[in-house]
C-alpha cells in the first residue's frame, strides 16, 4: 500500500508497531487504586474525555500519544481524591505526566499528594522524584515524567488519596499560539 508514515508526528509503520509490541508485553501492574471512586474538583478536557476520572484507576497505563489513556487539563490548578475500595497500608504514590509540546501538552509545575484514613485529616507525602522538564528551550521531545511520593513507612488504614497539580500559566514563548493554553495530560494513579 506503500504507506510511509502513519501521524502527524512521522511515525513509520515499523515504529507503529514497535511501540504496540511493547504495549502488549508490558505486565499488568499492582495498584491498590484499582477500581477506586474519583471525585474530580476540576472537569477534563472535553475533546479527549478518555473514561472520564475511571481513567485514572482503570489499571491502564498512558503511552506516548496522548489520545490513549490520558485525561487532559487547561486548568491552573487541579485537584482530586481517590476514595480506595478499601483501607490499606499505603506506602506511596506514583503520578505520570505526558510531555508533548508538539500538541501544546506539558510536564506541571508542582505536585502535592496527602493521605488520609477518613477523607477529613490529611497528611502530605513527601516527594521522593518529582524531577520538571524545562520549558526554556525549544523542544519537541515527546516524554512521560514518572512522580513519586513516598512516606518512610507504609502509612496504615489509608482509605483516600488527595491530590493537587499545579499547571503552567501560560505557555512557552517557543510554543505561543492565541487563544491557547498549556495542557496537561495524567494517566494512572498508582498507589502502593
Amino acid at each position: 500500500m506503500g504507506v510511509k508514515e502513519l501521524s502527524e508526528g512521522g511515525a513509520s509503520a515499523d515504529s507503529y508497531a514497535t511501540q504496540w509490541q511493547q504495549i502488549l508485553a508490558t505486565p499488568y501492574r499492582i495498584n491498590k487504586a484499582l477500581g477506586g471512586k474519583v471525585v474530580l474538583n476540576q472537569e477534563p478536557i472535553n475533546e479527549y474525555p478518555t473514561k472520564g476520572s475511571r481513567t485514572l484507576v482503570d489499571g491502564a497505563p498512558g503511552y506516548n500519544d496522548f489520545s490513549f489513556n490520558w485525561l487532559l487539563f487547561n486548568q491552573p490548578k487541579v485537584s482530586g481524591i481517590i476514595e480506595l475500595a478499601s483501607a490499606t497500608g499505603v506506602k506511596g504514590v506514583e503520578l505520570h505526566f505526558l510531555h508533548d509540546p508538539r500538541h501544546w501538552i506539558f510536564d506541571v509545575q508542582n505536585v502535592k499528594i496527602w493521605v488520609s484514613k477518613n477523607g477529613d485529616t490529611y497528611t502530605e507525602l513527601p516527594a521522593k522524584s518529582t524531577p520538571r522538564i524545562g520549558l526554556a528551550d525549544e523542544d519537541y521531545t515527546v516524554l512521560q515524567n514518572k512522580n513519586i511520593f513516598e512516606a518512610n513507612a507504609a502509612v496504615p488504614n489509608v482509605k483516600f488519596i488527595k491530590w493537587e497539580i499545579t499547571n503552567h500559566a501560560s505557555l512557552p514563548v517557543w510554543r505561543f499560539r492565541e487563544n491557547r493554553l498549556p495542557s496537561f495530560a495524567l494517566d494512572e494513579v498508582y498507589v502502593y
